[in-house]
């Protein structure tokens, strides 16, 4: 796929997101283990050498893109709100208090 094709087709997907689980899946879609921006970055080393640092610069600005794209749908969206519900777990093992515990033995 073309540079300018991902770009705009990135932004399309992004842009088309009405929600988390949404985002999610353009994330991995285009960034993740098998997407089109990290496949592209693996196909570098297949390019010749006179083309490996203009696409690894192109591949560079589209994943950091996608990035700030899809952070700043998420924050558009509320993703970046805490969750109200959440209450942090009460570990059990641990001491209740930090006082001093038992006497000294004469």
């Amino acid at each position: 796929m073309d540079v300018d094709q991902l770009e705009t087709s990135l932004r399309s997907d992004v842009a088309g997101c009405n929600g988390l689980d949404d985002l999610e899946a353009v994330r991995i879609k285009y960034v993740g283990r098998k997407g089109a921006i990290t496949s592209m970055l693996r196909g570098i080393k297949d390019a010749p050498p006179e083309e490996r640092p203009r696409l690894g610069s192109e591949s560079n600005r589209l994943k950091n893109l996608c990035e700030s794209l899809l952070e700043a749908r998420k924050s558009e969206l509320g993703g970046d709100l805490p969750n109200d519900l959440y209450v942090p777990p009460v570990d059990g093992t641990l001491r209740a208090t930090g006082g001093v515990t038992g006497h000294r033995h004469v």
